[in-house]
């Protein structure tokens, strides 16, 4: 049975026992009136009968069970002596007598009862016989009847309360021992005026105040100030309306001034007879909260540093930029350092990563004492950093020379000794900034400023160079467009014969002619078709007009089935594409020209960037009978070992020393160096940028074998191209009397 239920069970049966017992107690005092009082019957005894049982009515009713007991004992304490005397015996009815003591069974325990039940009785028959009044047959079985209910009640109302007791001092035990705390505040509008009827004892161990003292604190002294309204608006809440439950998470403070995290739960019960208030349970949660707050401050910490090494990362940049911006507005000044670590990705690749992680960490560490307090660097990318300074974009331009100085000393990692340079680029933050993305972009475009003249310098940005960005912007959108817009075409520059002046070939140079934006310059667009890899698709286009073309002209004559087409190969085609022989093929094949007509042209810094791959596909085109040439030889940096190694059949002589022929003695030697060389090595020599008489002369007393210049000829169109060969090789004049056979 729960406690409710058992204290309801109590108080009815107190209830019936009472008044059966008042019962009794009015049936003898009316016989009583109704016969004379026996005679030597003090009145005193009279009174004492009738205030007795009267007293422990009273006494019963108002729960004063033990006051009760004790008035029932002494009336029948009285009583007993008054059994002595015979004229009592024989003038009172047996219900005066027998009720009280059925009472007494009922309030005593059953022992006691029984002791004062039997002693009247002997004492009775003791004196009148057994031919008493008290004694007859309907008395005693009333007695019997009553004191048999009253017993049987009694014994019920024992166990229910042996059970409320256990229950109560289970639920003692859980509001002592539990985490959670138990109140009851009276009914109330809002929390300010309901008063704290209950606190359960867990309330010293969860929060340090002993039982008696939460009662006379309030909301304010228990509450963080900044949970206040929360927790007020919480209580209004609850107490809207009976039934009503609200949950909330807020502060309070513990006896020692500290504070702890719980979870409240309330319930308006003022409409329950047992609670009459509002009961709420308050759950420790500080070690969840801890956890948790702990928790969300290390996702806090990942998210804007970087994992391997530790620095902020680039979304902590954007978010200090845009104060940076914000700054910048009302006056202050801030600077950007974008370094980009040349040599990182061959340590990464050679090492290892752990290696590239931990020189960025070095190299971090080492700018620090070259950069001012309150300067703050961040890991941008994989081989990037960003500093953050509060200075002026001149100060910063000093502190990244300073900062390029500092990484010429050589990285320690581990065993080994690591050299890595810096490009830097600097921008200073400016109002005219609106987001943190353009000053990065500026930084941006003064570190690649740097790279391209060099590496390991500083470069400041300036207006130029977003003049520059923006042109190379709309040059990469109007290339991507190009190819299919029929803007990419060909020009033809003539080689010739450097001893007789015949043409032995053309080679084919890629134009664009823009309908947005004019004539652009292979100068301007090539690098950028090879930056953005839409070299691979146009190279394979030009090579396809290339051959094309040379079938065209082949097929013209039996002259030109010699004729040769030169062109050129970039290092994106080679390296990147491995079905490129295929191709080459393919296109000899559709055009039905011999391979050795071909001759594909590539660069000497190309072939070293990977020799041993250069070498791999080069020897697969050579196994086609294309012939192969290096490009502006003597400008790279190959050796000698790997210039055995790699099938090519010529040498181009580059622009660079055939200008000095003639009045430059260290370019002759050069030029005559390269020539003897070739002819070591059984290679043939092309010279480019022939542009004067002296040079050419020159140039057949050295042995070069083939000229190409604007000597002979600048780049022509098909058509020019194309009256060029008939003059050459007096195609004109044959056609003229073919018509007139015919």
């Amino acid at each position: 049975m729960k406690p409710a239920a058992l204290h309801r069970a109590q108080e009815h049966a107190a209830k019936w026992a009472a008044w059966i017992g008042v019962f009794g107690h009015v049936w003898a005092i009316v016989a009583s009136l109704l016969k004379p009082t026996p005679p030597g019957f003090p009145a005193t005894w009279t009174l004492v009968l009738a205030v007795l049982p009267t007293l422990a009515f009273a006494a019963l009713i108002h729960r004063r069970v033990a006051f009760a007991r004790h008035a029932l004992v002494a009336y029948v304490g009285v009583l007993i002596p008054l059994l002595l005397t015979e004229p009592f015996v024989t003038g009172r009815p047996a219900v005066a007598i027998l009720c009280p003591i059925a009472l007494a069974t009922f309030l005593t325990g059953p022992r006691t009862v029984l002791a004062m039940a039997i002693a009247p009785i002997v004492v009775v028959s003791a004196r009148a016989g057994w031919s008493s009044p008290y004694l007859e047959t309907g008395y005693l079985v009333m007695y019997l009847i009553i004191s048999a209910m009253l017993f049987a009640t009694r014994m019920t109302l024992n166990i229910a309360l042996a059970d409320a007791e256990k229950s109560s001092a289970l639920f003692e035990a859980l509001a002592r021992e539990t985490n959670e705390i138990i109140t009851i505040s009276g009914p109330g509008t809002t929390a300010r005026d309901a008063t704290v009827t209950y606190v359960s004892p867990s309330v010293t161990r969860v929060l340090g105040y002993p039982i008696d003292e939460p009662a006379q604190l309030t909301w304010a002294d228990v509450v963080h100030l900044d949970d206040h309204e929360k927790i007020t608006k919480i209580s209004n809440e609850i107490r809207s309306s009976p039934g009503t439950s609200s949950t909330g998470q807020f502060r309070m403070r513990h006896k020692d001034g500290s504070y702890r995290w719980v979870v409240a739960r309330g319930t308006n019960l003022v409409n329950n007879p047992h609670v009459g208030g509002v009961l709420s349970t308050y759950v420790d949660v500080t070690s969840l909260v801890e956890e948790r707050e702990l928790a969300e401050d290390r996702l806090e910490h990942e998210a804007h540093h970087d994992s391997a090494t530790g620095l902020p990362n680039r979304r902590k940049l954007h978010d200090m930029l845009a104060d940076a911006l914000a700054g910048v507005k009302t006056g202050a000044s801030w600077s950007v350092l974008f370094i980009d670590i040349d040599g990182f990705k061959v340590v990464n690749d050679s090492l290892g990563h752990d290696y590239g992680d931990r020189l960025i960490t070095s190299v971090a560490e080492r700018l620090v004492p070259v950069l001012p307090p309150a300067s703050t660097i961040f890991r941008f990318g994989g081989d990037e950093l960003v500093a953050l300074l509060r200075t002026s974009g001149d100060e910063a331009g000093e502190i990244g020379a300073r900062l390029v100085v500092a990484m010429q000393k050589p990285f320690a990692l581990g065993e080994r000794d690591v050299f890595v340079t810096a490009s830097v680029g600097v921008a200073a933050v400016r109002p005219d900034h609106d987001r943190p993305e353009a000053v990065m972009k500026d930084a941006d475009l003064a570190m690649y400023r740097a790279k391209e003249r060099g590496r390991n310098r500083c470069e400041r940005f300036d207006d130029k160079m977003r003049e520059r960005a923006v042109r190379r912007h709309e040059l990469e959108q109007a290339l991507r467009c190009a190819l299919d817009a029929g803007e990419l075409t060909l020009a033809y520059q003539p080689k010739v014969s450097a001893s007789d002046g015949r043409i032995l070939g053309f080679e084919a140079l890629a134009r664009w002619d823009s309908a947005r934006l004019g004539k652009i310059g292979p100068a301007e667009f090539v690098p950028l078709a090879e930056e953005t890899g839409l070299i691979v698709p146009i190279g394979l286009a030009m090579l396809e007009k290339a051959g094309a073309q040379l079938r065209a002209w082949q097929a013209r004559s039996p002259r030109l089935a010699g004729l040769k087409m030169a062109v050129n190969l970039s290092g994106r085609q080679l390296r990147g594409q491995e079905d490129f022989a295929d191709h080459v093929c393919r296109i000899l094949e559709t055009n039905a020209v011999l391979p050795w007509c071909l001759e594909l042209e590539i660069t000497e810094s190309v072939l070293m960037t990977n020799a041993a791959k250069a070498v791999e596909r080069l020897e697969r085109l050579k196994k086609l009978g294309v012939k192969l040439a290096i490009d502006d030889f003597g400008t790279g940096y190959s050796s000698l070992s790997y210039l055995r190694r790699f099938p090519v059949d010529v040498l181009k002589i580059d622009r660079a020393f055939v200008t000095g022929l003639g009045t430059s003695r260290e370019d002759s030697a050069i030029v005559h160096l390269i020539i003897t060389l070739a002819q070591a090595l059984g290679l043939e020599t092309v010279a480019e940028g022939v542009e004067t008489h002296d040079q050419l002369v020159e140039l057949r007393s050295l042995g070069c074998h083939q000229i190409q210049g604007f000597l002979i000829s600048e780049p022509l169109s098909p058509e020019a191209a194309t009256q060029l060969l008939e003059r050459s090789y007096g195609l004109a004049s044959d056609d003229r009397l073919r018509a007139a056979a015919e």
